[in-house]
Protein backbone atom coordinates (compact mmCIF):
# COMPACT_ATOMS: atom_id res chain seq x y z
CA UNK A 1 0.00 0.00 0.00
CA UNK A 2 1.17 3.56 -0.59
CA UNK A 3 3.16 5.07 2.30
CA UNK A 4 4.23 8.67 2.80
CA UNK A 5 7.68 9.82 3.84
CA UNK A 6 8.26 10.62 7.49
CA UNK A 7 7.30 14.19 8.38
CA UNK A 8 8.48 16.30 11.33
CA UNK A 9 6.38 18.78 13.31
CA UNK A 10 6.28 22.39 12.25
CA UNK A 11 4.90 23.58 15.59
CA UNK A 12 5.76 22.53 19.19
CA UNK A 13 4.42 23.73 22.54
CA UNK A 14 4.03 22.75 26.21
CA UNK A 15 0.30 22.62 26.97
CA UNK A 16 -1.24 22.23 30.43
CA UNK A 17 -2.35 18.77 31.52
CA UNK A 18 -4.14 18.98 34.85
CA UNK A 19 -1.46 21.22 36.40
CA UNK A 20 1.35 18.94 35.30
CA UNK A 21 4.98 19.90 34.92
CA UNK A 22 5.82 22.06 31.88
CA UNK A 23 8.35 21.14 29.20
CA UNK A 24 11.53 23.12 28.63
CA UNK A 25 12.58 24.06 25.05
CA UNK A 26 9.63 22.27 23.30
CA UNK A 27 10.78 23.58 19.87
CA UNK A 28 13.87 21.33 20.14
CA UNK A 29 11.57 18.34 19.50
CA UNK A 30 10.76 19.52 15.97
CA UNK A 31 14.08 18.60 14.34
CA UNK A 32 16.47 15.62 14.58
CA UNK A 33 19.50 17.71 15.55
CA UNK A 34 20.61 16.32 18.96
CA UNK A 35 18.90 19.13 20.85
CA UNK A 36 16.22 17.99 23.30
CA UNK A 37 12.98 19.20 24.78
CA UNK A 38 13.05 18.14 28.45
CA UNK A 39 10.97 17.92 31.62
CA UNK A 40 12.08 17.33 35.25
CA UNK A 41 9.66 15.12 37.16
CA UNK A 42 10.18 15.80 40.88
CA UNK A 43 7.81 13.30 42.45
CA UNK A 44 6.49 9.84 41.66
CA UNK A 45 2.87 10.88 41.50
CA UNK A 46 3.52 13.76 39.13
CA UNK A 47 3.42 13.66 35.30
CA UNK A 48 4.36 16.19 32.65
CA UNK A 49 2.16 18.60 30.73
CA UNK A 50 1.46 17.77 27.07
CA UNK A 51 4.31 18.15 24.61
CA UNK A 52 2.04 19.08 21.69
CA UNK A 53 3.52 18.61 18.19
CA UNK A 54 1.36 19.68 15.19
CA UNK A 55 1.55 21.06 11.63
CA UNK A 56 3.39 18.07 10.14
CA UNK A 57 2.99 19.43 6.60
CA UNK A 58 1.12 16.59 4.88
CA UNK A 59 -0.58 17.67 1.61
CA UNK A 60 -2.81 16.19 -1.10
CA UNK A 61 0.38 15.42 -3.01
CA UNK A 62 1.33 13.09 -0.15
CA UNK A 63 -2.16 11.62 0.36
CA UNK A 64 -4.70 11.97 -2.51
CA UNK A 65 -8.17 13.26 -1.72
CA UNK A 66 -10.62 10.46 -0.97
CA UNK A 67 -7.88 8.07 0.21
CA UNK A 68 -8.57 5.69 3.11
CA UNK A 69 -6.20 5.96 6.10
CA UNK A 70 -5.07 2.41 6.86
CA UNK A 71 -2.26 2.97 9.34
CA UNK A 72 -0.32 5.66 11.25
CA UNK A 73 3.27 5.12 12.39
CA UNK A 74 4.80 7.45 15.01
CA UNK A 75 8.49 7.39 15.96
CA UNK A 76 9.74 9.15 19.17
CA UNK A 77 13.47 9.48 19.81
CA UNK A 78 13.74 9.75 23.64
CA UNK A 79 15.90 9.08 26.70
CA UNK A 80 15.92 9.47 30.52
CA UNK A 81 18.80 10.32 32.86
CA UNK A 82 17.76 7.43 35.14
CA UNK A 83 17.79 3.95 33.59
CA UNK A 84 14.80 2.66 35.54
CA UNK A 85 12.59 5.67 35.89
CA UNK A 86 11.03 7.48 32.87
CA UNK A 87 8.12 5.99 30.89
CA UNK A 88 5.11 7.00 28.80
CA UNK A 89 2.16 8.47 30.65
CA UNK A 90 -0.20 9.18 27.71
CA UNK A 91 0.17 9.44 23.93
CA UNK A 92 -2.80 10.52 21.73
CA UNK A 93 -3.27 11.63 18.12
CA UNK A 94 -5.02 14.92 17.34
CA UNK A 95 -7.44 15.33 14.41
CA UNK A 96 -8.08 18.27 12.11
CA UNK A 97 -10.50 19.72 14.65
CA UNK A 98 -7.71 19.98 17.26
CA UNK A 99 -9.22 17.19 19.38
CA UNK A 100 -7.47 14.17 20.91
CA UNK A 101 -8.78 11.00 19.24
CA UNK A 102 -8.26 7.24 19.19
CA UNK A 103 -6.32 4.87 21.40
CA UNK A 104 -3.81 5.84 24.11
CA UNK A 105 -0.60 4.27 22.78
CA UNK A 106 1.44 4.84 25.99
CA UNK A 107 3.85 1.99 26.86
CA UNK A 108 5.08 0.96 30.29
CA UNK A 109 8.56 0.23 28.93
CA UNK A 110 11.19 2.36 30.70
CA UNK A 111 13.07 4.92 28.62
CA UNK A 112 16.77 4.17 27.99
CA UNK A 113 19.55 6.51 29.11
CA UNK A 114 20.75 7.06 25.50
CA UNK A 115 18.60 8.42 22.65
CA UNK A 116 16.57 5.55 21.18
CA UNK A 117 13.64 5.47 18.75
CA UNK A 118 10.35 3.93 19.92
CA UNK A 119 7.61 3.00 17.40
CA UNK A 120 3.88 3.44 17.96
CA UNK A 121 1.05 2.25 15.65
CA UNK A 122 1.76 0.50 12.35
CA UNK A 123 0.82 -0.07 8.71
CA UNK A 124 -2.55 -1.63 9.66
CA UNK A 125 -3.11 0.35 12.89
CA UNK A 126 -5.22 3.47 12.50
CA UNK A 127 -5.31 4.02 16.33
CA UNK A 128 -9.13 3.72 16.07
CA UNK A 129 -9.01 7.46 15.46
CA UNK A 130 -11.28 7.43 12.37
CA UNK A 131 -9.03 9.95 10.72
CA UNK A 132 -9.64 10.98 7.11
CA UNK A 133 -7.39 12.50 4.49
CA UNK A 134 -8.80 15.91 5.38
CA UNK A 135 -7.61 15.50 9.00
CA UNK A 136 -4.08 14.46 8.07
CA UNK A 137 -3.46 17.43 5.75
CA UNK A 138 -4.84 19.90 8.33
CA UNK A 139 -2.28 21.94 10.29
CA UNK A 140 -4.00 20.92 13.59
CA UNK A 141 -3.20 17.24 12.98
CA UNK A 142 -0.50 16.01 15.35
CA UNK A 143 0.29 14.22 18.62
CA UNK A 144 0.21 14.89 22.39
CA UNK A 145 2.92 13.24 24.56
CA UNK A 146 3.02 13.18 28.39
CA UNK A 147 5.67 11.33 30.49
CA UNK A 148 6.05 10.11 34.08
CA UNK A 149 8.81 8.70 36.29
CA UNK A 150 9.15 6.34 39.19
CA UNK A 151 11.69 8.57 40.89
CA UNK A 152 12.81 12.12 40.40
CA UNK A 153 14.44 12.28 36.96
CA UNK A 154 14.61 14.24 33.72
CA UNK A 155 13.03 12.93 30.48
CA UNK A 156 14.27 14.10 27.05
CA UNK A 157 12.78 14.02 23.53
CA UNK A 158 14.97 14.83 20.49
CA UNK A 159 12.28 14.53 17.79
CA UNK A 160 8.93 13.03 16.80
CA UNK A 161 8.19 11.93 13.21
CA UNK A 162 5.05 10.49 11.60
CA UNK A 163 4.20 8.71 8.36
CA UNK A 164 0.84 7.59 6.92
CA UNK A 165 -0.14 4.33 5.17
CA UNK A 166 -3.23 4.70 2.96
CA UNK A 167 -5.29 3.22 0.12
CA UNK A 168 -6.30 5.41 -2.81
CA UNK A 169 -9.99 5.70 -3.66
CA UNK A 170 -11.04 2.65 -5.72
CA UNK A 171 -7.72 0.98 -4.95
CA UNK A 172 -6.59 -2.23 -3.29
CA UNK A 173 -9.35 -2.59 -0.69
CA UNK A 174 -12.02 -2.19 -3.35
CA UNK A 175 -10.17 -4.66 -5.55
CA UNK A 176 -10.14 -7.18 -2.68
CA UNK A 177 -13.89 -6.83 -2.17
CA UNK A 178 -14.49 -7.18 -5.91
CA UNK A 179 -12.17 -10.18 -5.94
CA UNK A 180 -14.33 -11.96 -3.34
CA UNK A 181 -17.20 -11.99 -5.84
CA UNK A 182 -15.04 -13.92 -8.30
CA UNK A 183 -13.87 -16.74 -6.00
CA UNK A 184 -14.21 -20.23 -7.41
CA UNK A 185 -15.82 -22.04 -4.47
CA UNK A 186 -17.73 -21.05 -1.39
CA UNK A 187 -15.14 -22.31 1.11
CA UNK A 188 -12.19 -20.89 -0.78
CA UNK A 189 -14.05 -17.61 -1.12
CA UNK A 190 -14.76 -17.36 2.60
CA UNK A 191 -11.21 -18.29 3.61
CA UNK A 192 -9.64 -15.96 1.06
CA UNK A 193 -12.01 -13.20 2.07
CA UNK A 194 -11.23 -13.56 5.78
CA UNK A 195 -7.53 -13.98 5.16
CA UNK A 196 -7.50 -10.69 3.28
CA UNK A 197 -9.24 -8.72 6.04
CA UNK A 198 -7.03 -6.31 7.96
CA UNK A 199 -8.94 -5.73 11.18
CA UNK A 200 -11.27 -7.58 13.53
CA UNK A 201 -13.95 -5.09 12.62
CA UNK A 202 -13.65 -6.01 8.95
CA UNK A 203 -13.77 -9.66 10.02
CA UNK A 204 -17.01 -9.10 11.88
CA UNK A 205 -18.57 -7.34 8.90
CA UNK A 206 -17.48 -10.16 6.63
CA UNK A 207 -18.87 -12.70 9.11
CA UNK A 208 -22.27 -11.01 9.11
CA UNK A 209 -22.42 -11.57 5.36
CA UNK A 210 -22.65 -15.35 5.81
CA UNK A 211 -26.02 -16.71 6.83
CA UNK A 212 -26.90 -19.81 8.86
CA UNK A 213 -29.42 -22.35 7.65
CA UNK A 214 -32.94 -21.01 7.26
CA UNK A 215 -34.83 -20.78 10.56
CA UNK A 216 -31.84 -21.60 12.76
CA UNK A 217 -32.16 -18.44 14.79
CA UNK A 218 -35.62 -17.43 13.65
CA UNK A 219 -34.47 -14.01 12.48
CA UNK A 220 -34.32 -14.39 8.70
CA UNK A 221 -31.15 -16.43 8.86
CA UNK A 222 -28.93 -13.84 10.54
CA UNK A 223 -25.50 -14.99 11.59
CA UNK A 224 -25.20 -16.34 15.12
CA UNK A 225 -21.87 -15.01 16.30
CA UNK A 226 -19.97 -16.52 19.19
CA UNK A 227 -17.35 -15.04 21.47
CA UNK A 228 -16.61 -11.43 20.57
CA UNK A 229 -18.65 -11.74 17.40
CA UNK A 230 -15.79 -13.12 15.29
CA UNK A 231 -16.80 -16.21 13.34
CA UNK A 232 -14.10 -18.89 13.82
CA UNK A 233 -12.39 -19.98 10.66
CA UNK A 234 -12.98 -23.61 11.58
CA UNK A 235 -16.70 -22.98 11.87
CA UNK A 236 -16.81 -21.29 8.50
CA UNK A 237 -14.81 -23.99 6.75
CA UNK A 238 -17.15 -26.63 8.18
CA UNK A 239 -20.27 -25.27 6.56
CA UNK A 240 -23.42 -27.26 7.00
CA UNK A 241 -25.08 -29.12 4.19
CA UNK A 242 -28.06 -26.85 4.53
CA UNK A 243 -25.93 -23.84 3.62
CA UNK A 244 -24.56 -25.66 0.62
CA UNK A 245 -28.11 -26.57 -0.29
CA UNK A 246 -29.13 -22.94 -0.06
CA UNK A 247 -26.26 -21.98 -2.31
CA UNK A 248 -27.20 -24.77 -4.70
CA UNK A 249 -30.74 -23.40 -4.64
CA UNK A 250 -29.43 -20.00 -5.58
CA UNK A 251 -27.51 -21.58 -8.44
CA UNK A 252 -30.69 -23.34 -9.61
CA UNK A 253 -32.50 -20.04 -9.39
CA UNK A 254 -29.79 -18.51 -11.55
CA UNK A 255 -30.22 -21.35 -14.04
CA UNK A 256 -33.93 -20.61 -14.15
CA UNK A 257 -33.08 -16.98 -14.71
CA UNK A 258 -30.84 -18.05 -17.55
CA UNK A 259 -33.71 -20.13 -18.89
CA UNK A 260 -35.93 -17.11 -18.69
CA UNK A 261 -33.32 -15.12 -20.54
CA UNK A 262 -33.21 -17.93 -23.10
CA UNK A 263 -36.97 -17.59 -23.47
CA UNK A 264 -36.50 -13.88 -24.02
CA UNK A 265 -33.93 -14.67 -26.68
CA UNK A 266 -36.40 -17.02 -28.40
CA UNK A 267 -39.06 -14.32 -28.13
CA UNK A 268 -36.64 -11.81 -29.58
CA UNK A 269 -35.87 -14.21 -32.43
CA UNK A 270 -39.60 -14.59 -33.12
CA UNK A 271 -39.93 -10.81 -32.96
CA UNK A 272 -37.03 -10.54 -35.38
CA UNK A 273 -38.75 -13.05 -37.69
CA UNK A 274 -41.94 -11.01 -37.45
CA UNK A 275 -39.98 -7.87 -38.22
CA UNK A 276 -38.26 -9.70 -41.08
CA UNK A 277 -41.72 -10.72 -42.36
CA UNK A 278 -42.82 -7.12 -42.15
CA UNK A 279 -39.67 -6.16 -44.00
CA UNK A 280 -40.51 -8.70 -46.72
CA UNK A 281 -44.04 -7.34 -46.87
CA UNK A 282 -42.67 -3.83 -47.14
CA UNK A 283 -40.31 -5.05 -49.86
CA UNK A 284 -43.30 -6.53 -51.74
CA UNK A 285 -45.18 -3.29 -51.29
CA UNK A 286 -42.14 -1.43 -52.57
CA UNK A 287 -42.04 -3.80 -55.56
CA UNK A 288 -45.73 -3.16 -56.16
CA UNK A 289 -45.15 0.57 -55.94
CA UNK A 290 -42.18 0.18 -58.27
CA UNK A 291 -44.45 -1.72 -60.67
CA UNK A 292 -46.96 1.13 -60.55
CA UNK A 293 -44.17 3.58 -61.24
CA UNK A 294 -43.06 1.48 -64.22
CA UNK A 295 -46.69 1.31 -65.42
CA UNK A 296 -47.03 5.07 -65.02
CA UNK A 297 -43.79 5.54 -66.91
CA UNK A 298 -45.08 3.35 -69.71
CA UNK A 299 -48.36 5.31 -69.71
CA UNK A 300 -46.39 8.55 -69.84
CA UNK A 301 -44.35 7.18 -72.72
CA UNK A 302 -47.62 6.23 -74.50
CA UNK A 303 -48.97 9.73 -73.88
CA UNK A 304 -45.68 11.10 -75.13
CA UNK A 305 -46.05 9.07 -78.33
CA UNK A 306 -49.61 10.32 -78.77
CA UNK A 307 -48.45 13.91 -78.29
CA UNK A 308 -45.68 13.45 -80.82
CA UNK A 309 -48.15 11.84 -83.22
CA UNK A 310 -50.54 14.76 -82.75
CA UNK A 311 -47.74 17.22 -83.24
CA UNK A 312 -46.80 15.54 -86.50
CA UNK A 313 -50.35 15.92 -87.80
CA UNK A 314 -51.07 19.51 -86.73
CA UNK A 315 -51.48 21.86 -89.69
CA UNK A 316 -50.17 21.73 -93.20
CA UNK A 317 -47.74 24.49 -92.37
CA UNK A 318 -46.28 22.57 -89.47
CA UNK A 319 -46.03 19.49 -91.68
CA UNK A 320 -44.30 21.51 -94.35
CA UNK A 321 -41.88 22.92 -91.79
CA UNK A 322 -41.00 19.41 -90.62
CA UNK A 323 -41.15 17.50 -93.91
CA UNK A 324 -40.36 19.86 -96.77
CA UNK A 325 -36.79 20.26 -95.82
CA UNK A 326 -35.51 20.81 -99.32
CA UNK A 327 -37.83 23.70 -100.10
CA UNK A 328 -37.43 25.17 -96.71
CA UNK A 329 -33.67 24.81 -97.01
CA UNK A 330 -33.70 26.63 -100.32
CA UNK A 331 -35.90 29.37 -98.98
CA UNK A 332 -33.78 29.60 -95.81
CA UNK A 333 -30.66 29.77 -98.00
CA UNK A 334 -32.17 32.56 -100.03
CA UNK A 335 -33.33 34.38 -96.93
CA UNK A 336 -29.85 34.06 -95.36
CA UNK A 337 -28.32 35.48 -98.55
CA UNK A 338 -30.66 38.46 -98.74
CA UNK A 339 -30.79 41.77 -96.85
CA UNK A 340 -30.92 42.46 -93.11
CA UNK A 341 -34.68 42.19 -93.31
CA UNK A 342 -34.24 38.65 -94.54
CA UNK A 343 -31.83 38.00 -91.67
CA UNK A 344 -34.54 39.19 -89.31
CA UNK A 345 -36.81 36.58 -90.83
CA UNK A 346 -34.14 33.93 -90.33
CA UNK A 347 -33.76 35.06 -86.68
CA UNK A 348 -37.50 34.82 -86.30
CA UNK A 349 -37.37 31.23 -87.58
CA UNK A 350 -34.71 30.45 -84.94
CA UNK A 351 -36.88 32.14 -82.31
CA UNK A 352 -39.80 29.99 -83.38
CA UNK A 353 -37.67 26.85 -83.06
CA UNK A 354 -36.80 27.90 -79.48
CA UNK A 355 -40.49 28.53 -78.84
CA UNK A 356 -41.21 25.02 -80.11
CA UNK A 357 -38.62 23.64 -77.69
CA UNK A 358 -40.21 25.62 -74.83
CA UNK A 359 -43.62 24.24 -75.79
CA UNK A 360 -42.15 20.70 -75.87
CA UNK A 361 -40.68 21.28 -72.37
CA UNK A 362 -44.08 22.49 -71.12
CA UNK A 363 -45.69 19.38 -72.61
CA UNK A 364 -43.22 17.12 -70.74
CA UNK A 365 -43.85 18.98 -67.45
CA UNK A 366 -47.60 19.01 -67.90
CA UNK A 367 -47.94 15.33 -68.77
CA UNK A 368 -46.44 14.33 -65.35
CA UNK A 369 -49.33 16.15 -63.70
CA UNK A 370 -52.00 14.51 -65.86
CA UNK A 371 -54.02 12.16 -63.65
CA UNK A 372 -57.32 11.88 -65.48
CA UNK A 373 -58.45 11.82 -69.10
CA UNK A 374 -60.37 15.04 -68.51
CA UNK A 375 -57.16 16.76 -67.39
CA UNK A 376 -55.47 15.46 -70.53
CA UNK A 377 -58.37 16.66 -72.73
CA UNK A 378 -58.26 20.13 -71.18
CA UNK A 379 -54.51 20.21 -71.67
CA UNK A 380 -54.82 19.04 -75.28
CA UNK A 381 -57.52 21.63 -75.96
CA UNK A 382 -55.33 24.39 -74.60
CA UNK A 383 -52.39 22.99 -76.55
CA UNK A 384 -54.42 22.85 -79.79
CA UNK A 385 -55.46 26.47 -79.28
CA UNK A 386 -51.81 27.38 -78.78
CA UNK A 387 -50.82 25.37 -81.87
CA UNK A 388 -53.71 26.96 -83.84
CA UNK A 389 -52.27 30.36 -83.03
CA UNK A 390 -48.92 28.99 -83.99
CA UNK A 391 -50.35 27.82 -87.33
CA UNK A 392 -51.71 31.29 -88.04
CA UNK A 393 -48.31 32.74 -87.19
CA UNK A 394 -46.63 30.20 -89.46
CA UNK A 395 -49.15 30.94 -92.26
CA UNK A 396 -48.40 34.65 -91.94
CA UNK A 397 -44.70 33.92 -92.04
CA UNK A 398 -45.19 31.60 -95.01
CA UNK A 399 -47.14 34.30 -96.85
CA UNK A 400 -44.39 36.79 -96.15
CA UNK A 401 -41.76 34.35 -97.41
CA UNK A 402 -43.92 33.59 -100.51
CA UNK A 403 -44.33 37.35 -101.14
CA UNK A 404 -40.62 37.74 -100.80
CA UNK A 405 -40.07 34.93 -103.34
CA UNK A 406 -42.53 36.55 -105.76
CA UNK A 407 -40.79 39.90 -105.32
CA UNK A 408 -37.46 38.23 -105.98
CA UNK A 409 -38.94 36.55 -109.05
CA UNK A 410 -40.16 39.91 -110.40
CA UNK A 411 -36.79 41.40 -109.56
CA UNK A 412 -35.09 38.55 -111.34
CA UNK A 413 -37.32 38.99 -114.37
CA UNK A 414 -36.66 42.76 -114.30
CA UNK A 415 -32.95 42.07 -114.17
CA UNK A 416 -33.37 39.61 -117.04
CA UNK A 417 -35.30 42.24 -119.08
CA UNK A 418 -32.69 44.77 -118.29
CA UNK A 419 -30.01 42.36 -119.37
CA UNK A 420 -31.96 41.79 -122.60
CA UNK A 421 -32.27 45.53 -123.09
CA UNK A 422 -28.60 45.94 -122.45
CA UNK A 423 -27.91 43.17 -124.91
CA UNK A 424 -30.10 44.90 -127.51
CA UNK A 425 -28.37 48.17 -126.78
CA UNK A 426 -25.02 46.48 -127.18
CA UNK A 427 -26.17 44.98 -130.41
CA UNK A 428 -27.44 48.43 -131.54
CA UNK A 429 -24.16 49.98 -130.46
CA UNK A 430 -22.37 47.24 -132.30
CA UNK A 431 -24.47 48.09 -135.38
CA UNK A 432 -23.59 51.76 -134.97
CA UNK A 433 -19.96 50.85 -134.92
CA UNK A 434 -20.33 48.99 -138.20
CA UNK A 435 -22.10 52.04 -139.62
CA UNK A 436 -19.28 54.27 -138.51
CA UNK A 437 -16.86 51.96 -140.20
CA UNK A 438 -18.87 52.20 -143.37
CA UNK A 439 -18.94 56.00 -143.08
CA UNK A 440 -15.22 55.94 -142.56
CA UNK A 441 -14.87 53.82 -145.65
CA UNK A 442 -17.04 56.27 -147.59
CA UNK A 443 -15.05 59.16 -146.27
CA UNK A 444 -11.88 57.36 -147.19
CA UNK A 445 -13.26 56.86 -150.74
CA UNK A 446 -14.33 60.48 -150.83
CA UNK A 447 -10.81 61.45 -149.83
CA UNK A 448 -9.41 59.43 -152.62
CA UNK A 449 -11.95 61.03 -154.93
CA UNK A 450 -10.97 64.46 -153.72
CA UNK A 451 -7.38 63.59 -154.33
CA UNK A 452 -8.25 62.46 -157.78
CA UNK A 453 -10.31 65.60 -158.28
CA UNK A 454 -7.44 67.68 -157.01
CA UNK A 455 -5.14 65.80 -159.32
CA UNK A 456 -7.54 66.41 -162.16
CA UNK A 457 -7.81 70.07 -161.21
CA UNK A 458 -4.06 70.34 -161.05
CA UNK A 459 -3.82 68.71 -164.45
CA UNK A 460 -6.48 71.01 -165.83
CA UNK A 461 -4.66 73.98 -164.37
CA UNK A 462 -1.51 72.82 -165.97
CA UNK A 463 -3.38 72.28 -169.18
CA UNK A 464 -4.85 75.72 -168.93
CA UNK A 465 -1.37 77.13 -168.35
CA UNK A 466 -0.05 75.34 -171.41
CA UNK A 467 -3.04 76.46 -173.39
CA UNK A 468 -2.55 80.00 -172.22
CA UNK A 469 1.04 79.82 -173.10
CA UNK A 470 0.23 78.65 -176.51
CA UNK A 471 -2.29 81.30 -177.01
CA UNK A 472 0.06 83.92 -175.89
Amino acid sequence: MPTTAYKYAGTAASVDRDAGIAWTDPDSAKVADGNFASVLITAKSNYSDWLRLTNFGFTSDDIPAGATIDGIEVVINRKCDDSDSGYDSAIYLRNGSAVQVGDNKASAIKWPTSPTEANYGGAADDWNADLMQEDIVDSDFGIDVSVDTTVESTDFIDYVKIRIIYTESGGEAVSQIAGIANLETEKAGILAGLAGLETEKNGQIAGIAYFEAEGENGVSGLVVLDGMGIVPLAGITGLETAKTGQIAGIVECEEEDIGTLGGKIVLEEEARETIAGLANMEAEEKNAVAGLIILENQEMESLSGIIYFEEAGIGDVAGKIVLEKDDVGQVAGEVAAETEGSNDLAGYVIFENEAWQSIAGIVLAEKEELKTLGGKTNFQAEKEESLGGKSELENTEHDRIAGRIEFETIKTRTLAGRAYLEKTLLQTLAGTENFELQVADVLAGKSELEIEKTGQAAGQAELEAIKFALLA
